[in-house]
């Protein structure tokens, strides 16, 4: 971890993918991935931010504080740390994109490249967003759908096609899943997933909804959300409830409880 700037500002949307997947009746559409594709999407933060980033510029309003996983708060592990709930026919990967570090010669910082063929020197350590105990990332900004939670919204996935397990397939790139929590206590029990089932979580779909507004609202104040989004994520919300309520957990083979969705 390192101090930033008082002009510098960096912000982590957790629980998200390169894209989102698109929602029908209450869960994403079909994908070639294994896991069903995330549906979190960081454009609800992310234009409240750049109309920031905007003000900044031109009339010197300050934009919301950085935020970011962070080491010093166990918020970013190495990716040999990485550790997930239980999740039955879930693994966590533990094969992760290396990247090397690239030797173009003496005079690279000075803007000459010597080497057209770059020396490979040692791989950069691979550092990756902690996960809690349900299953989602712990640090950075959080839509209200990661913080009043129906599922695990992840950050990897895995080809459907080749996958066979975590140790021999690599994560397929800028790819993101969803995990749908078990509908009940009996489910939760019965499948052995560590995170709290839907009925543990809210006593009602009105008290879902309660806490989801007012997760909305939190974001609002801080201008991390537009106040015009708020009945969307609502709407959102209450279609993946109460497909979870009804399906619960997922299944390999696009099956969602003893139902093939």
């Amino acid at each position: 971890d390192v101090d930033l700037p008082s002009n510098v500002r960096i912000y982590t949307f957790a629980g998200t993918a390169h894209g989102s997947a698109r929602l029908v009746d209450g869960h994403p559409a079909p994908s070639q991935f294994y896991l069903p594709y995330n549906p979190n999407t960081t454009s609800l933060i992310a234009t409240p931010l750049l109309e920031a980033l905007g003000r900044w510029v031109m009339f010197d309003e300050s934009p919301p504080q950085s935020s970011y996983p962070r080491v010093d708060a166990g918020e970013l592990v190495a990716a040999e740390d990485y550790a997930y709930p239980s999740v039955p026919d879930v693994e966590a990967p533990v094969r992760p994109v290396l990247h090397p570090r690239f030797g173009w010669g003496d005079n690279w910082r000075k803007g000459v490249m010597k080497q057209a063929m770059p020396e490979l020197g040692p791989l950069f350590p691979v550092l990756v967003p902690a996960a809690g105990d349900d299953g989602n990332e712990l640090g950075g900004l959080r839509t209200p759908h990661v913080t009043v939670p129906v599922a695990s919204y992840i950050g990897w996935n895995y080809p459907a096609k080749n996958y066979n397990g975590a140790e021999s397939t690599s994560i397929f790139s800028l790819s993101g899943g969803w995990l749908p929590f078990c509908a009940t206590r009996a489910e939760r029990k019965s499948r052995g997933d560590s995170r709290k089932s839907l009925d543990m979580l809210y006593k009602s779909r009105g008290d879902y909804l309660d806490k989801l507004r007012k997760s909305c609202e939190d974001l609002v104040a801080q201008g991390l959300m537009f106040g015009e989004d708020i009945g969307m994520v609502l709407e959102q919300g209450g279609a993946m409830y109460d497909f979870v309520a009804a399906n619960g957990a997922w299944r390999p083979g696009g099956k969602w409880g003893n139902k093939a969705k």
